[in-house]
Parts: C-alpha cells; structure tokens; sequence
C-alpha cells in the first residue's frame, strides 16, 4: 500500500512576493506606518487624530463662563494680596480681602477728608457711593478688577457737618453749606441765591454769568468746590432742602 503524501499548494506570485531570481531579496514596503487602537478603531499612531476619531467638542456656555469666573477670582486674589501688600500696615484698614471676582478694601474713617482720598486711590466716584447705616461703599477698579472699598463711620460723620451748616445740602457723599460761598478749581466763585430746578436741585449762581446752573454739574464739570466763607442767604427749612421746599416765613426773613 503506498503512502499518501500531502501536497502543499504555493500561493501565486501576486500573493507571496519572493526573489525573481537568485540573488535578489524580498521586496518590502518603503515605509511601514504603526497603527494604534481608540475608542472607535485603530488610527495611525503618529496622527493627533485618526480619520475615524473626531475633535473633542467646543466648551459650552456653561463651562465657558465657570472658566470665566474662576479667572477672574483668581485674578482678584492676586490684586488683593498686592493691596494688602500696599496698605495693610495703614492705620485706618480694617481689612483687604477677595470676595469673588472682586477685591474689598475695608477702611475705618474718623474724618471725611481721609474718605474722599481713599476714595480717589480707589478708582471709585462719588456718584456711585452707596450708603448704609453706619458705613458706605464705594465701587472702583484696579487693572479690570472690580474693587470695593467700604468706609465705615462716614454716614455718621456726615450727618455732624450737616447738623453744623446752616443752609446744609448733601450731594453724594459730602454736605455743601449753602449759606457760604464757594470756589472751584478754576478759581470762580458760586453763590446760592435761593433758587432751585423743578426736582428740588439747588442753583447756583457765579458773577457775570447771566443763568444758574445745577449744583450737581457745577460740582461735576468744574469741582471740587471749597467753601470759602458764611453768607447770609435765603434760609432753606432743612436739609431736604435738596428736596425743594422753602418755607416763606425763613424767606421773608433773609436779609
């Protein structure tokens, strides 16, 4: 009986390149291109992303803004470590802190004249000076970081130069005496005369100008004003006297 041998079948040429001839070496590719395996199938491992893997999506508006406000706390973190650095040692800070996107400078003030400098140091106006009851807030910036800056004691120091004016008006966060003449930065000086607009603002008057003007443009356009001495004036019944009212007997009784 003979024996069965089995045969072995060469694939096609096309299939499995070898040596034409002798002598010559198997043909490879040029240059062999790793793959490697993500989420979705393989890619090539030297590409940031393969054709079957896509761009992670933009942030949404939610994620924007959190990123957004964690910036800018850390951001007022560092102005407020920089403001406690500058004025800590200060006698009148109470404190320098962050509050969230914003730094607070916490002053204790004993004369109106230090307010209005640590107003200024601040970046805060005076028309944007909110008033509590012992304390007032005034709101600057420093480098695009909004700053608080919290003087305690103002209201009450206020209400004494009021109680002292005869003719006492408050504008913002400082009380104007009527009752005296007062000098801007130019060198001009306005007077009161008793006349006030239609929402109560008082008017006042300077030498050779032929109309009043409102008290809150003077002060804005051409102040500070510095009173410079008592007058006798017309006697506004109180210090709401910004809100309008004269009372005729104190008017009759000017001289």
């Amino acid at each position: 009986m003979s024996r069965i041998r089995p045969r072995f079948h060469r694939p096609p040429p096309a299939l499995f390149p070898g040596p034409a001839g002798p002598g010559e070496r198997l043909a490879l590719p040029s240059r062999v291109t790793p793959l490697k395996r993500t989420a979705t199938g393989w890619a090539p491992a030297d590409a940031a992303y393969g054709p079957s893997t896509p761009a992670p999506p933009p942030n949404s508006r939610l994620e924007q803004a959190a990123l957004a406000w964690a910036l800018a706390c850390a951001r007022a973190r560092r102005t407020a470590a920089d403001l406690a650095a500058a004025y800590s040692a200060h006698p009148d800070v109470v404190s320098v802190t962050a509050d969230g996107d914003q730094a607070v400078v916490a002053v204790r003030i004993t004369e109106l004249r230090a307010w209005y400098v640590w107003r200024a140091a601040m970046g805060a106006r005076a028309e944007d000076v909110v008033f509590y009851e012992d304390a007032c807030v005034a709101v600057g910036g420093n480098d695009g970081v909004p700053l608080q800056v919290v003087g305690f004691g103002v209201p009450l120091l206020l209400d004494a130069v009021a109680a002292a004016a005869r003719l006492p008006y408050r504008l913002w966060d400082q009380v104007y005496d009527l009752a005296a003449s007062h000098q801007d930065a130019q060198g001009n000086h306005w007077q009161y005369d008793g006349d006030q607009a239609s929402d109560g603002v008082p008017l006042l008057s300077m030498a050779g100008r032929p109309e009043p003007c409102r008290i809150t443009n003077v002060v804005e356009q051409a102040g500070p004003l510095v009173a410079l001495r008592r007058a006798h004036g017309p006697v506004i019944r109180d210090a709401a006297a910004a809100a309008g009212a004269v009372s005729a007997d104190s008017t009759t009784g000017a001289t």
